[in-house]
């Protein structure tokens, strides 16, 4: 037996104080939300830390840190967040903690010495919101940090033997946040907000829920110029003035940059934020905020640029980060509001990262506000399908505004009138009430057009005065009806100003305008200011020289009015200003570029608009948002097929860089897109884009289980006859095309060349990342080979070290996939479940779907191994929806068979059927299916529809079996149907075929069957071999206890005790019996009910006889 090796640690105990009264006073509903925000404010501390959690404790958790300075740091966190979050909370959350460190061991996941006892002891002696330490933790601090200490001598400490020597960590409560209100935010009308009180009142109360700890979400709807903006804006300025931070970003019309309301919006977090914030975020996070926010890496020294790997992950850690960010901006302050403005024009990169911060952020001081017009989205925008999903998600709040009440409306002109409505006044209101259906902005706008045709005057006594009869007044029936009278009442100078402007879009920007216009700036702001003025713009905070329209119907309205020609020469001339003033920054107004010279028509140059096109869709790539580089690069092949005069070489790169955003976005038309792409490369002889066209076509792995992909295979092998030998795409192109046709070529004249030559020159190049790339194809190929397992054992521990080096979640993922699917098989348990928890916190970390499908389905596989049938299939269940969700084609294929095994093991059979029989006739390639209906009809008595699919097999004779991945599993599943028909030639021609992998366990990669021993062993019994099948199940029985696999082990004594019986020597059936007794109690206890069945039936035959 070995003994753990001694070590130094430090250990850190919390408890939660006054838990049960707590959950007594509360009720237990709130209890449990209580305890999941106080779990998470320990967990951040612990991260934050670099601590393990070694257990939970109930009230509170065990910790590991890696020195004793960390856990000082890590005991001062947990306080300062409990307090900060107890400031404005109605119910505390004390905690108190203990620490000590010395010498202890590691077992099983636990640890186990002297300072964990004293650790334990010091946190229950510890008062509410106390650090206790042991003197030698302190000494072992020493100068590293700035932290006061205060001796509180010696403690009697439960259960040891001498009093400790112990010290108080003196903590000192954290700043509350002070980000200044957003610049677009501070721009409040000259009115005050009137009406909605109970919209407001209802408002309070969800902010009120967000400080609790409970993340909110109020979506505010309605049509242009309802007040959403004006609503929004109140209740996050409201919440400034009690000392929330507030957040703002809003989403252009057409000329949206990736993420924009998120850059604006974290761009002012980062700027702002305690610089104590930003530390924690990047030592949680690293860099990966950079890609949103460069402005993080100036505030902050030393940020570790981001991770790079495959889009996909990079998206996911980015969108971690994010979550990461607001979290500890949320508990670090009382609360933060995030306003993002007119979703109904985000792009679909912005609402994907706000549906996984609603999905990720749950238990957070976090109020999310978001404006958009119902009117303007429909069945097919990208908003529908999250305001679908936001249906499901709890703390999400509605606010559909209507129109203002006729009080209302006499509310807000009495507050811009500035006294009271009298007499014809109220007539004005109901008038205007009528007419504008209580719209806000209409009826501000009306006034102003009353005000500016004389309708309204200011008397002498500074009351408004109305000059005529309110019939005879001429108040606009529609909101473009007045705004067209306001702006041409300001001559025809500035309506050609605005109407230029209006075309640039809702801001802008005085130097592009006067580039525009050809108009020299002084007398363009004149203009302007006449504008701002009669409140048709205003100055925008974001700079000097730059103007917004006061509301997006004020522009929309103006380009309305212009003819599509005039239209269409403005976009020329503004694309053109555009590269005159952009300069060095030309980059950042890819996306302004790309839409002018598009909207500029088929006048100006085609070939701008498509290479604009291209290069915002590479930057959108770029900055992981593939749904908008999707949009540019359709848009880019839309306009070459209206016959521009661009190259194939140009038509292939755009069809490429279009089949890369659709795959990163989860469209299965990425296959064909690459194979139209390579199609096209192949006609005009470039070996270069042949190869790029290729390579991008997968999906890192075999790309179809069911079936060899022959279009795909085609297209590789073409790319490898054109590139030349030195060509760095080679060994990838040799390596995916041995992964897609392993199951269709022959492996010793195909397919081993392959990874040879593949090996050879990856090994040549010395790129590690490029060389794990090669190794993960190369050990998916190896799959289909059981007698090349130890050649497949040691690449994928090379793939193992090698993603360890290269710090690219998804290759570490792939690569703890691999060696997982090999290690179950070669029974070398201990690896599988290091590399099936290395999947599960790389997908925790980054959130990828499908890191966390393979996540998923590898706990699965364990759970199923380790008998706990319930959690398999929970692992397979999520795994599915997980698979289906990310459009993964093989999902089903993968789960078919963990759900069959899990109901053969339930008793349950017949449930599954059907669904083998369907199953058939959709892969007709995959032998495993056949062969597994074969063995479910026999188990259910239908002995002639099992014998009919046994007979087809033998027919055609296993050699004619595909060499794939579930070779060995439909070998098992044919030789137990013999055996149950008695086919004595057919269990001796599969017996040998079995032997040599006799060390294996029957593992497909979807589902462990049992050492195949156990079948090795039936099949020997039913051959009338009974000694070879004693040392079959003998040596199943020593595999079996070693993996830990108790219902293997049943199964394995059900079989071994059905031989004995069988063969009913001496003492064979007092063996059987107890064989059969220990079998049914394993399954009884695991939930086993077909062996609780079969060894019950067995024991009242043997108990009765």
């Amino acid at each position: 037996m070995m003994v753990a090796p001694v070590e130094t640690v430090t250990v850190l105990f919390t408890d939660l104080v006054d838990s049960t009264a707590l959950a007594s006073r509360v009720g237990p509903e709130r209890a449990e939300e209580l305890r999941v925000e106080h779990f998470r404010l320990l967990r951040e501390a612990i991260v934050g830390a670099n601590g393990f959690e070694v257990k939970n404790t109930g009230d509170g958790v065990m910790v590991v840190l890696p020195s004793a300075a960390a856990a000082v740091e890590c005991a001062q966190a947990i306080q300062q967040r409990h307090e900060l979050r107890n400031r404005h909370a109605a119910e505390e959350l004390l905690v108190r903690v203990g620490i000590s460190m010395g010498d202890a061991t590691r077992s099983e996941g636990d640890v186990f010495g002297p300072p964990v006892v004293e650790a334990a002891r010091l946190c229950a002696k510890a008062n509410p919101g106390q650090v206790l330490l042991s003197e030698v933790t302190r000494v072992m601090v020493g100068r590293r940090g700035e932290h006061t200490f205060r001796s509180v001598g010696d403690l009697e400490l439960k259960g040891l033997p001498e009093p400790v020597a112990a010290c108080e960590l003196v903590w000192a409560s954290l700043a509350a946040a002070t980000t200044p209100l957003p610049p677009r935010l501070q721009v409040l009308p000259l009115t005050p907000y009137v009406g909605r009180e109970g919209i407001r009142a209802r408002l309070s109360q969800v902010r009120q829920l967000a400080i609790d700890g409970a993340r909110q979400v109020v979506l505010i709807t309605g049509e242009p110029g309802i007040g959403k903006t004006r609503l929004a804006t109140h209740v996050a300025s409201e919440a400034h003035a009690e000392g929330a931070t507030v957040l703002f970003g809003h989403c252009d019309e057409e000329l949206m940059a990736s993420y924009q309301p998120w850059v604006q919006a974290l761009r002012d977090l980062v700027e702002h934020a305690p610089m104590e914030v930003l530390a924690q975020h990047v030592g949680e996070h690293g860099g990966e905020l950079c890609r949103l926010v460069p402005e993080l890496a100036r505030r902050l020294p030393n940020v570790p640029a981001p991770r790079v790997s495959d889009r996909e992950t990079e998206r996911c850690l980015l969108f971690g980060a994010v979550v990461g960010l607001l979290g500890c901006a949320a508990a670090q302050g009382l609360l933060v509001v995030l306003l993002l403005d007119d979703l109904h024009w985000a792009d679909k990169p912005s609402l994907a990262l706000l549906k996984h911060v609603v999905a990720h952020v749950v238990q957070a001081r976090l109020l999310l506000l978001c404006t958009y017009r119902d009117s303007d989205i429909d069945a097919n925008h990208p908003l529908s399908a999250l305001l679908a999903d936001l249906r499901r998600e709890a703390g999400v709040e509605w606010v559909a505004l209507q129109g203002l009440a006729q009080q209302e409306v006499e509310s807000l002109i009495a507050a811009a009138a500035g006294h009271e409505l009298t007499g014809k006044g109220l007539e004005l209101a109901a008038a205007v009430r009528g007419e504008s259906d209580g719209n806000p902005f209409f009826v501000t706008e009306i006034l102003r057009d009353l005000v500016e045709s004389g309708g309204l005057v200011r008397g002498d006594g500074g009351r408004y005065v109305i000059t005529a009869e309110i019939a005879e007044l001429g108040i606009p029936c529609s909101v473009r009806d007045v705004v067209v009278q306001r702006i041409h009442r300001l001559g025809p100078d500035a309506v050609s100003a605005l109407c230029a402007a209006a075309v640039i879009g809702r801001e802008f920007d005085l130097e592009l305008l006067s580039v525009v216009t050809e108009r020299c700036e002084d007398d363009l702001l004149a203009v302007l200011e006449s504008a701002v003025a009669g409140s048709v713009l205003r100055e925008s905070p974001q700079g000097l020289g730059r103007f917004v329209f006061e509301h997006a119907l004020i522009n929309h309205t103006l380009c309305e009015d212009l003819s599509r020609t005039r239209r269409a020469r403005l976009h020329t001339r503004i694309a053109q200003a555009i590269e005159d003033v952009a300069g060095d920054n030309i980059d950042e107004r890819l996306s302004e570029l790309a839409y002018h010279w598009a909207a500029a028509g088929p006048a100006a140059s085609a070939g701008k608009a498509i290479a604009y096109a291209r290069r915002a869709g590479e930057r959108a790539l770029a900055q992981l948002a593939p749904d908008e580089a999707l949009r540019w690069f359709t848009r880019a092949l839309k306009q070459l097929a209206t016959g521009c005069d661009v190259s194939e070489a140009d038509r292939c790169d755009l069809m490429i860089l279009l089949g890369e955003a659709q795959c990163q976005t989860g469209e299965p038309a990425y296959r064909d897109t690459l194979l139209a792409a390579g199609d096209i490369a192949s006609c005009i002889g470039d070996a270069e884009r042949m190869a790029k066209a290729a390579i991008a076509n997968t999906r890192g792995w075999l790309s179809n289980v069911v079936e060899v992909d022959a279009e795909r295979v085609a297209a590789l092998q073409a790319a490898i006859d054109a590139v030349p030998a030195g060509s760095p795409h080679r060994p990838l192109l040799l390596a995916q095309l041995a992964a897609e046709a392993c199951v269709a070529w022959d492996f010793a004249s195909r397919i081993r060349p392959l990874i040879d030559e593949a090996q050879q020159l990856a090994r040549k190049d010395c790129d590690k990342h490029a060389l794990a790339r090669v190794l993960t194809f190369v050990s998916s190929a190896l799959v289909v080979r059981p007698d090349l397992m130890a050649e497949r054992m040691a690449l994928t521990g090379e793939l193992m070290v090698l993603a360890d080096g290269v710090d690219d979640p998804l290759l570490g993922c792939m690569a703890a996939a691999m060696r997982f699917f090999a290690a179950v098989e070669v029974a070398d348990i201990r690896e599988a479940r290091e590399c099936a928890h290395r999947t599960w916190r790389l997908s925790e970390r980054t959130g990828q779907p499908w890191m966390r499908w393979i996540a998923r389905f590898v706990a699965g596989v364990i759970a199923a191994m380790g008998g706990e049938l319930e959690l398999a299939e929970k692992h397979a269940s999520d795994a599915l929806k997980i698979g289906v969700a990310i459009g993964f084609p093989d999902a089903f294929f993968f789960y078919s068979p963990q759900l069959n095994y899990l109901r053969y093991e339930q008793g349950r059979l017949e449930e599954v059927i059907d669904a083998n029989v369907e199953m058939r006739k959709l892969a007709p390639g995959l032998s495993s299916i056949p062969a597994r209906l074969s063995f479910y009809l026999a188990e259910t008595g239908r002995l002639d529809e099992a014998g009919e699919l046994l007979s087809e097999v033998t027919q055609a004779g296993f050699g004619s079996l595909n060499h794939d991945y579930l070779r060995l599993y439909a070998l098992a599943y044919w030789g137990l149907t013999a055996a149950r028909l008695g086919e004595r030639s057919v269990i001796a021609e599969i017996y040998d075929l079995l032997y040599p992998y006799r060390g294996h366990l029957i593992y497909p990669v979807p589902i462990a069957l049992s050492s195949a021993h156990t079948i090795l062993g039936h099949l020997a019994g039913a051959l009338g071999r009974f000694d070879d099948a004693e040392g079959h199940f003998a040596a199943a029985t020593t595999v079996h206890e070693r993996i830990g696999a108790p219902l293997f082990e049943a199964r394995n004594q059900l079989c071994w005790a059905q031989m004995l019986l069988s063969r009913n020597a001496d003492a064979d059936t007092p063996r059987a019996l107890a064989m059969l007794h220990r079998a049914r109690d394993t399954a009884t206890e695991l939930g086993g009910v077909a062996i609780v069945r079969d060894t019950t039936h067995l024991i009242d035959a043997i108990e009765t006889h």
